[in-house]
């Protein structure tokens, strides 16, 4: 068990070519980057017993926020809408990203079947991928839980 924990390790794309992305790409776990919209700030870790994937996304609507599971693919899409309490606004200054994101998750092998559940609360999504085996075949859609 120890060695194959070893190898679920996550590895994280990351388009700036960083040493640490470099070195944990190897390890099966990468993360695509998409032309869809923003992208949100993620961290990726691992327990004993799951991998996490955590991401920021303060503002979202939950109702057009979706977690997939297509073959080794875990895709996350969701939508932030932009509110004004008046319209329409000049910007002195606009660092807050509205509108939609995508982002594309490369599971390992030997995680892509397990169980997965995803949990949006204070802004957080957090998705966590058992490195226990199902015991039954995984949904193509990942079931929600909002608080």
């Amino acid at each position: 068990m120890a060695t194959r924990t070893k190898r679920i390790l996550i590895g994280l794309a990351s388009p700036r070519g960083s040493y640490a992305a470099d070195l944990l790409i190897a390890r099966g776990f990468s993360m695509m980057a998409t032309d869809v919209g923003w992208n949100p700030n993620t961290d990726i870790f691992e327990t004993d017993t799951e991998v996490v994937i955590r991401i920021e996304a303060a503002g979202l609507d939950p109702e057009q926020l979706s977690v997939r599971l297509q073959g080794d693919r875990l895709t996350v899409r969701g939508y932030r809408p932009e509110s004004h309490s008046c319209t329409p606004v000049t910007y002195q200054q606009m660092e807050i990203s509205y509108g939609p994101f995508e982002k594309v998750f490369i599971l390992p092998e030997e995680i892509r079947t397990n169980p997965i559940r995803a949990q949006y609360r204070r802004g957080v999504l957090e998705i966590s991928i058992s490195k226990e085996p199902a015991e039954t075949e995984p949904e193509d859609t990942v079931e929600l839980q909002v608080e």
